[in-house]
């Protein structure tokens, strides 16, 4: 039970995916919350706070201290740092060193012996490496985060190496790990062993790290990061009971707002920010990509641009096996029309989902005569999926697209392509590429950055 004198201090970490809460009774914490916040942060602080209205009424001494990367208009939000360096103290860890590792970031901070701020570190502006990395990963080898982290903690054998430089190019990675016939519980092990790794040459940078390590964040979850950072250290890494909530409890010991207005601060959160005119194509053909009878089944999404029935037919035909997609044309061999096209989610596994786009072309055309005079790959599963198919040549995606363009348009002489992992910009002159760029390291501005997005929000990727 609690009294009007008792001294009630409730802290709240505003993170990029999760909201999390901690409620300081006479200086023990006695709640904690963690909420998936789906981008509404609003909706999910209003659980919080509705909970502390009801359990604590009718405390009158409630402070209440916010921390995050986030300004909210009217209120002052605490510094993440401070707020970890203050929770390091209230808990007396004894760590000199605490490193951080959320959904969007992660950080060293060095004490010193009396546990006051020293330095600390921050990664850049890339989340590679960060908890939001790890969840992408988890799911595209079809794991929840926890079956991820088990996995990965008690497989002991050889671990393939996954780019962890990138959630999009890591991507690849599994797609060819699983090629050559990795398990995912392999594949869980290659990328927190990478993960720790990245984060650890990103942060420790010659910098002594004597005096305990303390791992906080909902990262610090992850039984095989933590004791790969242990053993890159070559020490014990303390994990408590509260790191995944270490901010919240630091942003409660140092909050001071005690007037706070529940119903203000959702208002606050809540507001609409200004919007513009939404675009609008002006300068462009865009062109119907609802040409034809298309139709969806087992997955994929199939196209009919021609008449497809008659006794004998002629074809080519192209796969591309991309890292998000795998997509295939059946063209007529003596006219080069596109007869029908192919679209499905490669979903890690390119062999598979070639067999069965092999498996619907054989149905498209089961009523005639067929006769494959050609089939080639490209994408980044081309070379895995050209020697299962027993394919006739591989090509290289430039060299696709410019071919393609130049069948759809002998005048063209620019193609910008934007994939899932990639975008690319192609110059050509007289039907020949004279030029050619693509990003590299980094995957933002591509289909798979906004296909991630929309899976944080909770939203379709038409609707985003």
């Amino acid at each position: 039970m609690s009294s009007a004198k008792d001294n009630i201090r409730v802290g709240i970490d505003l993170g990029s995916k999760t909201l999390k809460a901690a409620i300081l009774h006479n200086n023990t914490v006695e709640e904690t919350f963690i909420y998936d916040h789906k981008g509404n942060l609003a909706e999910t602080l209003k659980k919080i706070l509705s909970f502390i209205n009801e359990k604590y009424t009718p405390v009158n001494n409630i402070s209440y201290g916010i921390c995050g990367n986030i300004e909210i208009e009217g209120f002052k939000t605490i510094d993440t740092v401070l707020a970890s360096v203050e929770a390091n103290r209230f808990l007396e860890t004894g760590s000199r060193n605490i490193i951080g590792i959320g959904c969007e970031s992660f950080y060293l901070i060095i004490l010193d012996d009396k546990g006051n701020y020293r330095e600390h570190r921050v990664n850049p502006m890339c989340a590679s490496g960060t908890g939001s990395f790890l969840d992408q990963q988890a799911e595209r080898i079809g794991l929840t985060i926890e079956e991820l982290s088990e996995k990965a903690y008690n497989f002991k054998g050889k671990t393939p190496s996954i780019a962890t430089r990138c959630a999009v190019f890591a991507k690849s990675d599994i797609i060819h790990a699983q090629a050559e016939g990795f398990e995912s519980d392999a594949i869980a092990a290659g990328l927190c062993r990478g993960m720790a790794l990245s984060i650890l040459s990103q942060l420790k940078k010659g910098r002594d790290l004597s005096g305990g390590i303390i791992l906080t964040g909902g990262v610090s979850r992850n039984k095989m990061i933590a004791s790969e950072i242990a053993d890159q250290l070559e020490g014990n890494i303390k994990i408590i009971e509260h790191s995944p909530v270490f901010n919240a409890i630091g942003a409660a010991v140092m909050g001071e707002e005690t007037n706070l207005n529940p119903d203000l601060l959702l208002e606050a959160m809540g507001k609409k920010h200004e919007r513009r005119n939404p675009l609008e194509i002006r300068l462009t053909d865009y062109p119907d990509f609802d040409a034809g009878n298309m139709y969806v089944v087992d997955s994929v999404e199939i196209t009919e641009y021609e008449e497809l029935t008659c006794d004998k037919r002629e074809v080519l035909i192209g796969i591309d096996i991309g890292s998000t997609s795998t997509k295939a044309v059946v063209m007529d061999y003596n006219t080069q029309k596109v007869l029908a096209g192919l679209y499905t989610r490669t979903a890690g596994a390119p062999v598979e989902v070639s067999k069965k786009i092999l498996f619907h072309i054989g149905e498209l055309f089961k009523k005639s005569e067929l006769i494959i005079r050609g089939v080639g790959t490209t994408g980044s599963g081309r070379t895995l999926v050209k020697e299962i198919l027993n394919a006739d040549l591989v090509v290289n995606e430039i060299t696709a697209h410019a071919r393609g363009a130049l069948l759809l348009d002998p005048e063209v002489d620019t193609i910008i392509e934007i994939g899932g992992q990639d975008s690319k910009f192609t110059q050509l002159e007289n039907g020949e590429v004279v030029n050619a760029a693509m990003n590299y390291v980094c995957a933002a501005g591509t289909g798979s950055f906004i296909e991630e997005q929309a899976i944080r929000l909770g939203i379709s990727l038409h609707d985003i």
